[in-house]
């Protein structure tokens, strides 16, 4: 089966620049207000191109604590609140599908990433250091989070090394 990549971007109210550059060196990609926003289009799109999901890279804001996506704020501290809508994605993502987390230092609430990874049912990537959406890239250690809650470290990001 034929699958595809897909790019999210938070949208917030405020008129962010950071979103406005990201989403303007891109193209194709889903605004999402909310997590089950996020989650309703990545479902939609899927649907639309009768696939499956082999790379969904999520573009927002946060820290090593928090990730805000749209009007959400999904807490290292409060992993599973979020969970209900993320939970939807399992079975749209291919057999060797998974999550870029595309957020400033969000790599060090490991438990955070763990519970998405297991919610969507794919391994989840993120970063430990700073993210620049714009040059796609990330500074510091890279972490694969697998659904079974077993961390990997890479000092650089390659999702197609074998998890």
């Amino acid at each position: 089966m034929e699958t595809i990549d897909l790019i999210v971007i938070s949208k917030s109210d405020g008129g962010d620049f950071t979103e406005f550059m990201t989403g303007l060196v891109r193209f194709g990609e889903i605004d999402a207000i909310s997590v089950a926003d996020m989650v309703r289009k990545v479902i939609n799109k899927a649907m639309e191109k009768s696939t499956q999901i082999r790379r969904l890279d999520i573009f927002a804001h946060g820290t090593n604590t928090y990730i805000s996506l749209g009007k959400d704020t999904i807490h290292s501290y409060t992993p599973n609140k979020h969970s209900a809508p993320l939970v939807q994605l399992k079975g749209v993502f291919s057999e060797n599908g998974f999550v870029v987390l595309k957020v400033c230092e969000i790599g060090q609430a490991e438990e955070l990433i763990v519970a998405i990874a297991r919610a969507v049912g794919v391994p989840v990537f993120a970063n430990k250091g700073g993210v620049s959406p714009n040059l796609n890239v990330g500074w510091g250690t890279w972490i694969v989070a697998k659904p079974d809650g077993t961390i990997k470290y890479m000092t650089f990001f390659n999702a197609n090394e074998r998890l």
